[in-house]
């Protein structure tokens, strides 16, 4: 038996999609109410009633971190960030995926949640 947790995602009057929370690697935002879901296996782009913030409202209990304006982060999939050059790593099935222009307070918040310095 599955038992992982799925997001019902509104993609029009009468449909939806259904995504297992645990296979998202990030959400991202491009312009009003238009957000990109990027999964280990799709990446689907969609128009839904939901803010980013409401999003990390909704799955801040599942790691989900923000990362700036623009991302939501499974902490799952965080494998780097640097500091620097202000950038963070996310991989999966030894694919990076690497997200640029990091804001500041954003790259405070990946390097605090939820982790340990050794």
């Amino acid at each position: 038996m599955n038992n992982s947790i799925k997001l019902r995602i509104g993609i029009s009057g009468s449909k939806y999609l259904f995504v297992d929370i645990c296979n998202i690697i990030y959400f991202s935002a491009s312009g009003r109410n238009t957000i990109a879901i990027h999964t280990n296996d799709i990446k689907t782009e969609l128009r839904v009633s939901h803010s980013l913030g409401q999003l990390e409202k909704l799955l801040t209990e599942y790691a989900f971190v923000r990362a700036g304006r623009s991302y939501l982060i499974n902490m799952k999939y965080l494998h780097e960030v640097d500091i620097i050059k202000k950038t963070c790593t996310l991989s999966f099935e030894s694919k990076n995926i690497v997200l640029n222009s990091l804001s500041d307070n954003a790259v405070k918040s990946l390097t605090k949640a939820d982790s340990y310095e050794i």
